[in-house]
């Protein structure tokens, strides 16, 4: 019997806050994949999974969003 929809989410969520994405992202974007793959769209569903982890070990990559360099932001006085 395949997965429930709910546990197909869940998954993915939890797939993707191991790899850094935060939580709120995570939960949406999990959302979207499984929507895919809901209606047939396998390109965007959870089949895009296991491409991403073979492209680069999780401690060489990850989902969290990269700081702006302080630099940039100094006021100028």
């Amino acid at each position: 019997m395949p997965a429930s929809y709910a546990t197909h989410r869940k998954q993915l969520e939890l797939i993707l806050r191991a790899w850094g994405m935060a939580e709120e992202t995570a939960a949406s974007t999990a959302e979207i994949m499984s929507w895919a793959d809901l209606h047939g769209i396998d390109t965007h569903g959870i089949s895009m999974v296991p491409p991403t982890t073979n492209a680069a070990a999780p401690a060489e990559s990850t989902c969290a969003p990269s700081r702006p360099s302080r630099a940039k932001h100094r006021s100028r006085r």
